[in-house]
């Protein structure tokens, strides 16, 4: 069956990350590590893949590594926080996309450089094959910022979304894909299914790590009770690109990367870990709400309360509309929240990131913060969700 249900489906448009000179250890490139432009958006590589010329790379959204300036050989970087500071590693440039009925995705081919592993992150699993998802099974995510997350498919159709497809022009696109729902809501600091930043993730049959789902909106409508997102089918994307998932002997192929004399001397490799491990400890990984978080672009502006993309616990959501309660009223006096601005209303950031750092970091605002909210951290959020996301996870001691 084929459903067509009303939604505010959102694709999502991330903050510039900030530029710092780059520590020198870059770690393996897996399937769920961050990724984005040098400028526009960001999320995750969803896999590594090879192109129709054998060369590896990541796949990822359209919206996350293309936009509406994208041009041919643009430079993709991953995220490292060291020493407390977020830096940006060029990995690739953009190689090729697609946005329309097939998917909303794009490719960027890995420098030569630049070390990678056919396995996703968290888990460590290498994703085999590809296979349509069917109505009413559990899907699973691994990736870097939420770790392993679970879902059921609650539809299948075609997702009309409203993209900006070059600057200043935008056009609604209809996506063929599936529709998500997310089991056993994430407790505080666990994963969940809907976190900011998550675009381009896959999503797997855990039974035998095939493929299905290639993550690019969330359902954003009013009264939505729990996470809900949507992915495109990742077969029907693969072949519009002409690509193919990695394996390991792309990766043996490959050989630029020094091959590990202990591989051939040890018979008891089983699991994709310990080829990660002869690798070495990589450096840091921010989680993506660490580094950049989502701001809605697209699909008929709702105001809500609350928003789809917390964590599903009920405490959660309440703590951040308290947050909410108390930021609004900190930042009026100082005409940095409009009047009638709700959680997903924008605000100035850039210009004003300093004088809201100071305002959320002063003790008698009450946030109770376990340390002070930087001013790059505030520069890289764009609406007042993120900001009282950042907040809540500052709090709790999670970022």
């Amino acid at each position: 069956p084929v459903d067509g249900i009303a939604g505010d489906y959102r694709v999502k448009r991330a903050a510039t990350p900030h530029s710092h000179k780059e520590p020198a250890a870059l770690g393996h490139i897996l399937g769920g590590a961050p990724c984005a432009r040098m400028s526009g958006g960001a999320g995750l590589a969803g896999v590594v893949v090879i192109d129709h010329q054998g060369r590896p790379g990541i796949l990822s959204n359209w919206h996350v590594l293309a936009g509406p300036s994208a041009q041919k050989g643009d430079p993709i970087v991953t995220l490292r926080r060291s020493q407390g500071a977020l830096h940006r590693h060029r990995i690739g440039g953009l190689s090729q996309w697609t946005l329309g009925k097939v998917g909303d995705a794009a490719i960027a081919l890995l420098d030569p450089s630049v070390p990678w592993l056919p396995i996703q992150h968290h888990s460590f699993e290498h994703p085999r094959a590809l296979r349509r998802a069917r109505l009413g099974e559990v899907l699973t995510k691994h990736s870097q910022s939420s770790g392993t997350t679970q879902a059921r498919v609650d539809g299948v159709g075609s997702y009309r979304l409203s993209y900006e497809t070059s600057p200043g022009n935008w056009e609604d696109k209809h996506i063929d894909g599936i529709k998500l729902v997310a089991l056993n809501p994430a407790s505080p600091g666990d994963g969940a299914a809907l976190r900011p930043g998550d675009s381009g993730a896959v999503w797997m049959h855990s039974a035998n790590q095939d493929v299905a789902g290639l993550q690019f909106a969330s359902d954003m409508s009013p009264g939505t009770s729990c996470e809900q997102l949507i992915a495109c089918h990742l077969d029907s994307v693969l072949d519009q690109l002409n690509a193919r998932l990695a394996d390991f002997d792309d990766f043996v192929a490959a050989g630029q990367f020094g091959f590990p004399k202990e591989l051939g001397q040890s018979a008891n490799l089983t699991h994709p870990q310990e080829w990660a491990d002869l690798w070495g400890a990589q450096a840091s990984i921010p989680s993506l709400a660490d580094a950049v978080l989502d701001t809605p672009q697209s699909g008929p502006v709702a105001d809500c309360s609350t928003h789809p993309e917390l964590a599903s616990s009920q405490s959660h959501r309440d703590n951040i509309d308290a947050i909410w309660q108390g930021l609004r009223a900190a930042l009026s006096p100082a005409e940095l929240c409009a009047q009638g601005a709700s959680l997903s209303s924008t605000y100035a950031s850039g210009h004003h990131a300093a004088q809201i750092a100071q305002i959320i970091n002063d003790p008698a605002q009450g946030f109770g913060l376990r340390r002070p909210v930087e001013e790059d951290e505030i520069g890289m959020f764009n609406t007042f969700f993120d900001l009282c996301w950042l907040i809540d996870a500052i709090r709790r001691g999670i970022i």
